[in-house]
């Protein structure tokens, strides 16, 4: 549950992000400050199976995504549950 997630460790970082159906010229794109959980802290406190490779999101419109363990772990990949510290608006998923 969301009252799960915000009980880890949390991070905090500017991060400038694109929606994947903005087109070339397009503005759907933005920079704010996002807060949330390591998603790589989070798989690895539910017991992630060691030889998982990659991590796959699935997404309300059907949408999905794959990111490796290898970025995950490296990267420090944020589960961002706010915006500038406001709970993420619906319209941005």
């Amino acid at each position: 549950t969301i009252d799960e997630l915000e009980k880890l460790p949390m991070l905090t970082q500017p991060q400038t992000v694109e929606c994947i159906g903005n087109i070339a010229t397009g503005n759907l794109i933005g920079t704010a400050i996002w807060t949330g959980f390591d998603v790589a802290y989070l798989l690895d406190s539910l017991g992630m199976d060691p030889g998982a490779t990659a991590l796959k999101y699935v997404c309300a419109d059907g949408y999905y995504s794959t990111t490796s363990m290898e970025v995950l772990r490296s990267r420090n990949i944020l589960g961002a549950l706010y915006m500038n510290n406001e709970p993420i608006p619906l319209k941005y998923g």
